[in-house]
C-alpha cells in the first residue's frame, strides 16, 4: 500500500541532487541510496522517469519509491528531463531552449551510472519505470538499446506509431504495463495524444500493443478483481520459456495516473485515481523474481 506522507518526507530528505554534463548540456538527477545494505535488491538500480511538465522531485514524492528503496535495498534514481520533458522519439516533442538533436536520453542515463561508478557504486541489474512521457521514453530505450535494462515498468504511456514496426523485437526479460481504459490523455484504443488543446502525436491501441509484445509468448493467465475505488482490474500474465515475463494490468475506469500514488491528482484533468492497486509494489515484486 502507499507509504504515508511522514515516512515519505523523511526518505526524501536523504536524497541527493547531482549535476553532470552530457553532450555539453548540464543535466540533473536525484539519487536515493538505500539505508539497507542487505535488501533483496541491494545490487540493483531503478530509474524513475517523470511525465511531461514534472521533474524528478515530483516523481520521488508521487511514487514513494525512496521508501521502497530503503525496504528492498535498491538505489532509486530520479532524473530531470530538460524543460520538464523527455526526447522520447515522437516528432511532436520540441524544446524551446535546446537543440533536440543533441538531447540523447540514453547517454544521459548511462552517464548517471558512470557518475555513480566513480563514487564506488556498481550495479548488477538496471531497471526503469516511467509514466506518460517517461513511459514512452522507456519504449524507445527498449527498442534502441535492448540490453540496457533488465526490466521495465510502464504506466499510462501508449506506444507511438513510430515504434509499431519494431515492437516485436523487444526482448527485455521483465516487463510490466499498467493502462487505464478511461485515460483522457493517452487513448486506450489508440489515436491522438491530447492534453487540453495540444496534440502530441499518435499511439497504437493498447490491445494491439500487448498483442505485438507477446506474439511469441505463452498466455495469458488471467486474474480479474475489483477494488474499493469501484474500479475493475484485469491482470494478464505471459511468459516465454522462463526467460521472459510480461504482466499487463488493464484498469477499467481509471485515468491518466500512477496507481497507488501518494499524491492526489486533479480528477477533472487526469480522470479517476486508482487507490486499490500499488503499481510500485507490483513492479518490485516482478523485478525481484529470479
Amino acid at each position: 500500500m502507499p507509504l504515508n506522507r511522514e515516512r515519505k518526507k523523511s526518505n526524501m530528505n536523504q536524497t541527493e541532487l547531482r549535476e553532470i554534463t552530457v553532450n555539453g548540456l548540464k543535466r540533473k538527477y536525484r539519487v536515493h541510496f538505500s539505508s539497507s545494505e542487505t535488501g533483496l535488491m541491494s545490487d540493483s538500480v531503478v530509474f524513475l522517469l517523470h511525465g511531461r511538465y514534472a521533474d524528478g522531485k515530483f516523481m520521488e514524492e508521487m511514487t514513494g519509491f525512496s521508501g521502497m528503496s530503503d525496504r528492498y535495498g535498491f538505489t532509486a534514481i530520479y532524473p530531470d528531463g530538460l524543460e520538464k520533458q523527455w526526447n522520447d522519439g515522437r516528432q511532436e516533442i520540441s524544446f524551446r531552449k535546446h537543440q533536440k538533436e543533441i538531447i540523447n536520453e540514453f547517454e544521459f542515463l548511462n552517464e548517471i551510472l558512470n557518475d555513480l561508478q566513480k563514487r564506488g557504486k556498481t550495479f548488477n541489474s538496471v531497471f526503469g519505470t516511467g509514466i506518460s512521457n517517461g513511459g514512452i521514453l522507456l519504449y524507445k530505450l527498449l527498442v534502441e538499446h535492448p540490453h540496457f535494462l533488465n526490466g521495465a515498468g510502464i504506466i499510462s504511456a501508449g506506444c507511438p506509431d513510430e515504434f509499431r514496426e519494431v515492437l516485436e523485437t523487444i526482448s527485455v526479460s521483465k516487463l510490466i504495463i499498467f493502462q487505464c481504459t478511461s485515460d483522457p490523455i493517452i487513448p486506450y484504443n489508440g489515436g491522438k495524444i491530447r492534453f487540453g488543446r495540444t496534440e502530441m502525436g499518435n499511439v497504437i491501441s493498447t490491445e494491439e500493443l500487448i498483442k505485438l509484445l507477446t506474439h511469441d509468448m505463452n498466455g495469458p493467465n488471467k486474474e480479474v478483481f475489483s477494488g474499493e475505488d469501484n474500479l475493475s482490474f484485469e491482470k494478464n500474465s505471459y511468459n516465454k520459456d522462463n526467460s521472459r515475463k510480461l504482466i499487463y494490468f488493464k484498469i477499467s475506469g481509471g485515468g491518466h495516473i500512477w496507481p497507488g500514488s501518494v499524491i492526489e491528482f486533479d480528477e477533472k484533468i487526469y480522470g479517476n485515481s486508482v487507490k486499490s492497486l500499488n503499481a510500485g509494489f507490483e513492479m518490485i515484486k516482478l523485478f525481484m523474481e529470479n
